[in-house]
């Protein structure tokens, strides 16, 4: 909890901190209802909070606050952000926030914020497990969260400010492996093997690239590989994959989306008006009998 009960508490900027209270509660704060000394909340992550009195990652009571650059991701049991009374909903600024799968939604009907995202962060590793050692939040190559912030808030290398605790000017971005690449876009600063731009072997099962996407997906097309347990049954092209009818309600296959053979076939067309090569050939040799017999 945070709390004032001094009346004017002056400024107090909460900033690149990560809040993990996945058998605590949320995070509260109260008694900072001010509107020339608002609560300064930036790039800060709030994770797997799991509300205890109204349910909430981020529980206000008689508070002003600017709430700007924020991560708030998979909140258990109500809201991303509850603005329990009136007051605090009118004197909050929410900007250039991101929430993701938060159970009743992000922040009170009624309470409206701008340029938010609401996509999956893509953080290299977090498990809601209790345990924060094994967690890398950094995102992954393509995140919609990075350079997502306020314009006039920037990261450490001076562009635009990542959503979260690992952006923003108060990020501490090192480089401990001393591969060239810091934690602002390594996702395992503890292997110099692994950076942004790294060569990437399929099938391992590991992220050496810090790219979006599974391992077992060489050809990037959505769809792992057969071997892998997939049904991509060349995942060296994106084009090709395998494609079968779909179950219907009875638990019988379509036989109208099913192909003749459920084997290989186009991507881009998933099956459907394809001419297969044996189909080819047997035209041909028609077609070919019929000249005949003209001459």
């Amino acid at each position: 909890e945070v709390y004032s009960d001094a009346g004017y508490s002056g400024i107090v900027a909460v900033d690149n901190v990560r809040m993990d209270t996945e058998t605590d509660g949320e995070v509260f704060l109260t008694g900072f209802e001010q509107k020339d000394w608002p609560l300064v909340v930036h790039n800060n992550s709030f994770l797997a909070n799991y509300g205890l009195k109204e349910g909430a990652a981020v529980l206000a009571w008689d508070a002003a606050a600017d709430f700007t650059n924020n991560l708030v991701v998979q909140s258990g049991g109500g809201l991303g952000v509850d603005l329990m009374d009136s007051v605090s909903r009118a004197d909050w600024r929410l900007s250039h926030n991101g929430f993701f799968l938060n159970d009743v939604g992000n922040v009170p009907e009624g309470v409206t914020g701008t340029d938010s995202i609401e996509e999956d962060p893509r953080m290299a590793l977090y498990s809601q497990d209790g345990t924060l050692e094994n967690d890398r939040l950094v995102f992954l190559e393509g995140s919609p969260y990075r350079d997502a912030g306020d314009p006039q808030i920037q990261d450490p290398d001076g562009s635009r400010s990542d959503l979260g605790a690992n952006g923003g000017p108060g990020a501490r971005w090192v480089d401990e492996d001393g591969d060239g690449h810091s934690t602002g876009f390594d996702c395992d600063d503890q292997d110099p093997d692994v950076f942004p731009g790294a060569v990437d072997p399929p099938y391992d099962g590991a992220n050496q690239d810090c790219g979006w996407g599974s391992d077992f997906d060489q050809d990037g097309d959505g769809e792992d590989a057969l071997d892998y347990g997939g049904s991509d049954c060349d995942d060296t092209n994106p084009e090709v994959q395998e494609i079968c009818g779909e179950e219907l309600d009875t638990g019988e296959p379509s036989a109208e989306d099913e192909p003749a053979d459920c084997g290989c076939s186009s991507s881009s067309t998933h099956g459907r008006g394809l001419v297969p090569l044996s189909l080819v050939l047997l035209l041909s040799v028609l077609a070919r009998r019929i000249r005949e017999q003209e001459v």
